[in-house]
């Protein structure tokens, strides 16, 4: 089908129509609407950029805390600490705080008795025999046997302090003492926000008179210094500003400020214990003037080269009329945040059918691609090294789930939906037991292994895996200096199975040209086998990463699902079904590109019919034969003999979306017959994902890509593809 879009209202038409447009209109609208942009965008900016800063110093301030408590829950347990605390041995604790402060880099250290008595303390051994009981909510929590957390001052010092109980080693819940541990609001902190934020942040504390009113607030740190200053002018010659932070409930608030004529904009926390009053704030915030000034330079640009072009060619002024100003604006943007890797999601956009109209889709659709691209290639890599185990990279093709193949019976029964019980014969010799395989290639002899080359031109590298019909090696093409992956299958075992025609499985494959779709090169005879030559492919197969990581993402699985729909909608365009697709045969490559391969089971599609009724006389004939395919993810009318089209597939392609979402496939069982009976008669188990069951619509897809009666599926691999576009 081919996809181009017409261009019906072309530009050099809209010149024309547009040719009284006066080109002065266009600068000012131009340079209006860049002004009403750029606001637009910095106040975006802005707002992103405060509520990122604020989510980031909420996790940075709980995951400050949490670390304390692990460090102090672990002081609390050294053996040494309980005799010390319980004798009440100052000095020896106090050499032990240093020792711990030299390893684990904190501020201060306290230890305390049962009764809140202070034992020693890192930073300041005079406050030894302070009582620490009723004077801090945090330390009278710990003493009552529950850790707790807070913040303090100190010598002008705003910290982040941990209190946990130490327990009698016999008596668990009897409280001996405590062990405090405080961590500083520092530099190093505010510059890690900084550089996840972009943020300007302030750590600051209230100046208190004696009575423990506030008189002002000052600043301990901030990562652009001559702005801390600024602030602390500030805050003097402007009381109410920091007067409103002591005042508000809210724990964070935003606040507008202006400095010497340049305005801010900030996200304050108040740092405070519960109940009591504020011992400090931290502040980030954001300049306007600096978000604007790329949008004010190019305000300037506009207006100068606007008025240079009015004086030289007044008649182009028509070009730039607000009509072709809006969308040039629109792919702009749109194209910086691609370039950002921002990748844009619009639902509505530029509907005209002009040049721009379609560069807008286009870039649109660019950026759809780049942002799915980029969401499978990362969660590729995070399990690359997990997949990679065996350090084989290539077509790792597995043996077909044929169940129970020592175990079938000859006759067996199986019932049809609505239909009575059916004898159908399963000739037991006729199944392919994948264990003779390795062991009757190359006959024992050794004949198969690195350094052969086969058919003067193959030299084999290594085995890569191995599938119903034969081994599967990666060999260099010496004629063309290649690396393939080659595919060969003793002649005898061909001979066995001659339902399956290898010539007419490279015909098939070969027709067939898409990107999703491994390719197929050649066929050949050498010695006692034969041989196909496929396209070498470095990454892993669905079935693989399935049984290493489990169910995977819902959106991960719908990048995939869209790559199947898409390959099988080539094939049967071309009349080709493929009748054994599975997790398996579809491999993914650490781009993100999946290939579907191994259409050793494919089949054309009669197209007429004298076609149809040759398909029909060869069925009849075949029902006493094998069933052939992968049982897990064969459709009903497989195991019945019944006709097959390219709803076959589409049920495959049921089953399989249902592995990747659930890490499993909907029916197994211990053999052949018990697997058969669920795929005709039981009912589509509850899909459970990594977050719980996945969605409805995605669930209704499924639900209907598997229904028993083919009549009752998608009746197309395009109308599945479009049913998932659309989630």
């Amino acid at each position: 089908m081919n996809n181009r879009e017409v261009v019906k209202f072309s530009i050099r038409t809209k010149l024309f129509v547009f040719v009284l447009v006066a080109f002065a209109v266009l600068i000012l609208t131009t340079v209006w609407q860049i002004g009403r942009q750029a606001q637009a965008v910095s106040n975006q900016a802005i707002n992103r950029s405060l509520a990122q800063s604020s989510v980031v110093l909420e996790t940075k301030i709980e995951s400050r805390f949490n670390s304390i408590l692990e460090v102090a829950t672990g002081i609390a347990r050294d053996g040494r600490i309980l005799p010390l605390v319980y004798e009440g041995a100052s000095e020896t604790l106090q050499d032990q705080s240093l020792e711990f402060q030299k390893v684990l880099d904190f501020d201060i250290l306290f230890f305390t008795n049962a009764e809140g008595l202070v034992l020693a303390r890192s930073d300041r051994p005079d406050a030894i025999g302070q009582n620490m009981a009723g004077k801090a909510p945090f330390f009278d929590q710990a003493l009552n046997g529950g850790p707790s957390r807070g913040y303090f001052q100190s010598q002008g010092r705003l910290f982040q302090i941990v209190v946990v109980p130490v327990f009698d080693n016999v008596a668990s819940d009897l409280v001996r003492g405590t062990v405090a541990l405080a961590y500083e609001f520092s530099g190093d902190m505010a510059e890690e926000i900084n550089s996840l934020t972009a943020s300007d942040i302030g750590f600051f504390i209230f100046q208190r008179e004696r009575s423990g009113a506030v008189t002002g607030a000052i600043s301990t740190y901030n990562t652009d210094e001559a702005l801390g200053s600024r602030l602390d002018g500030y805050f003097r010659q402007q009381p109410e500003k920091w007067q409103r932070i002591t005042e508000d409930s809210v724990a964070a608030d935003e606040m507008e400020i202006a400095l010497e004529g340049e305005d801010y904009f900030s996200v304050v926390h108040r740092l405070s214990n519960a109940g009591g009053p504020p011992l400090g704030f931290v502040m980030a915030m954001r300049s306007r003037a600096e978000l604007l000034k790329p949008y004010i330079d190019l305000q300037r640009m506009v207006v100068l080269v606007g008025s240079l072009c009015l004086f030289v060619a007044s008649v182009f002024a028509w070009i730039f009329s607000r009509r072709i100003s809006r969308p040039i604006i629109e792919l702009v943007s749109m194209t910086q945040e691609i370039q950002e890797g921002q990748y844009p999601e619009r639902d509505g956009g530029l509907r005209s059918s002009d040049e721009i109209g379609l560069l807008y889709r286009a870039v649109l659709k660019m950026g759809t691609t780049l942002r799915e691209k980029a969401e499978l290639e990362n969660y590729l890599a995070q399990i690359s090294n997990e997949l990679n185990l065996s350090g084989r990279e290539s077509l790792m093709l597995e043996a077909d789930e044929l169940l129970g193949t020592q175990s079938l019976i000859s006759q067996s029964h199986i019932k049809a939906p609505g239909a009575q019980e059916t004898a159908l014969t399963v000739d037991v010799t006729q199944v392919i037991d994948t264990s003779e395989i390795s062991a009757r290639i190359g006959g024992g002899t050794g004949l198969l292994t690195s350094g052969v080359i086969v058919d003067d031109r193959y030299e084999l590298l290594q085995a890569i895996g191995n599938g119903a019909m034969g081994i599967v090696f990666l060999a260099l093409d010496k004629g063309l200096n290649e690396k393939v992956a080659i595919k060969i299958i003793a002649k005898e075992l061909f001979s066995r199975h001659e339902t399956i025609n290898f010539k007419e499985e490279i015909r098939l494959a070969r027709r067939i040209t898409h990107r999703n779709i491994l390719r197929t090169f050649d066929f050949g005879e050498w010695l006692d086998f034969y041989y196909i030559t496929m396209e070498y492919v470095s990454g892993y197969d669905l079935d693989q990463m399935i049984k290493r990581k489990g169910c995977l993402d819902e959106h991960i699985g719908i990048l995939m699902a869209r790559q199947i729909c898409s390959a099988i909608g080539a094939a049967h365009a071309q009349g080709i079904i493929h009748l054994d697709l599975k997790p398996a045969n579809m491999m993914i490559n650490r781009q993100g590109i999946l290939k579907i391969m191994d259409f050793g089971l494919a089949r054309k599609l009669a197209s007429d019919v004298e076609g149809a009724a040759q398909i029909a006389e060869q069925h009849t004939n075949n029902r006493e034969k094998t069933i052939v395919g992968t049982p897990k993810y064969m459709a009903p009318e497989q195991f019945l003999n019944e006709s097959l089209d390219e709803r076959t597939d589409l049920y495959a392609i049921g089953i399989i979306l249902f592995t990747l979402f659930a890490g499993h496939p909907p029916y197994e069982g211990e053999n052949f017959m018990a697997i058969a009976e669920q795929h005709l008669h039981g009912e589509l188990p509850e899909i459970i994902g990594k977050s719980g069951p996945i969605s409805p619509n995605l669930t209704a897809i499924i639900v209907k890509a598997v229904e028993k009666n083919p009549a009752d599926r998608f009746q197309s691999a395009a109308e599945l593809l479009d049913a998932i576009n659309h989630l």
